[in-house]
């Protein structure tokens, strides 16, 4: 059996939260891990069926931190003065 270790990042509300993108990369290494089980005997199909999973849901995390990030990076923009709104001034020139 592998071992597989991780961050967590401990709340002072008593929740234990593991970084997106290390559990995503998790996800990718077991994934990889169980290219290997049909070799030594594991149903072929079920296999190919949890590593199926196990990429979708790596790249819905990838996606919805693509998501959260941008939005981020757009509210520093609109807070910076860059954002909506930054030009009403210019609006009948």
């Amino acid at each position: 059996m592998a071992s597989i270790s991780f961050p967590l990042v401990w709340r002072g509300d008593g929740q234990v939260l593991v970084p997106a993108s290390v559990l995503s990369r998790m996800l990718r290494e077991i994934d990889d891990q169980l290219a290997g089980w049909p070799a030594q005997g594991a149903d072929t199909s079920t296999v190919e069926a949890v590593r199926t999973l196990l990429g979708e849901v790596a790249d819905q995390i990838d996606v919805d931190c693509i998501a959260v990030a941008s939005e981020l990076e757009d509210r520093i923009t609109d807070d910076a003065g860059g954002g909506a709104g930054a030009d009403e001034g210019d609006a009948g020139d």
